[in-house]
């Protein structure tokens, strides 16, 4: 599987959206904080320069908060 940036860029190609929204958690389900995720890596930094992408940290250290932040909803009538 390739990279995060390499991910995006292939959802991208393959289904040309109007936009994206990459997503982390911080810790992650292992527990695992997210370090550098807004401190210039270049991961982050790539995937920001990418049009129609945004990118967000949610803080995932109590699983009942937060629940509903990723929640879109469209009505297009």
């Amino acid at each position: 599987m390739p990279n995060v940036v390499g991910t995006v860029r292939g959802f991208i190609r393959e289904f040309h959206p109007e936009r994206v929204r990459v997503v982390f958690l911080s810790p992650t389900r292992d527990g695992e904080q997210q370090k550098g995720l807004f401190s210039g890596s270049n991961w982050s930094r790539n995937l920001q320069r990418i049009p129609g992408v945004e990118v967000a940290c949610i803080d995932a250290r109590w699983k009942r908060k937060n629940g509903l932040l990723l929640a879109d909803f469209f009505d297009f009538t």
